[in-house]
């Protein structure tokens, strides 16, 4: 299983599949922390969502995918 650089690294030079697997493992997480300042279950997913299309985005501007508070 490739590691959470190793997919952010392959994303970054197009893999979608690669950042696809990044939103299945960090989605529950986002969701969870989304919903502890919004508190609402359908908000708080709106707000994950926009948050992976934000980052995936920005790929471009990372500059270390070490660096990551995932």
């Amino acid at each position: 299983m490739p590691s959470t650089e190793e997919l952010v690294e392959a994303a970054r030079v197009g893999d979608v599949s690669a950042f696809s697997e990044l939103v299945r493992r960090y989605e529950g997480t986002v969701t969870v922390t989304a919903w502890t300042i919004v508190r609402d279950f359908h908000r708080a997913r709106d707000v994950a969502q926009e948050s992976f299309v934000i980052a995936y985005q920005k790929l471009d501007r990372l500059r270390d995918s070490k660096v990551l508070l995932w």
